[in-house]
């Protein structure tokens, strides 16, 4: 977030970035906060180039952020239960 001094006031502007959370690819635009403020339960899916779904929140203070949807995070740790395990 980055703030200005404009005569008496300061305004502040969200960073619309955000990475993919697979590859890293980086995505600078502003409709997925359209999608996500159109959206009820508050994310929103993004396919990426590389192939994969990630989905996007905003936290408290505008910023966003890629994260792996519940089905990639349920299957990382059946992974991982699996090496421990073996």
């Amino acid at each position: 977030m980055s703030c200005t001094k404009i005569e008496d006031e300061i305004v502040c502007i969200g960073d619309d970035s955000f990475h993919c959370p697979h590859c890293g690819k980086v995505y600078n635009d502003e409709k997925y906060c359209d999608r996500i403020n159109r959206n009820k339960s508050g994310y929103t899916r993004v396919y990426c180039e590389c192939g994969k779904a990630f989905d996007i929140v905003i936290d408290s203070l505008g910023k966003l952020h890629g994260v792996l949807t519940l089905k990639q995070v349920r299957e990382l740790e059946a992974e991982m239960n699996n090496k421990f395990y073996e």
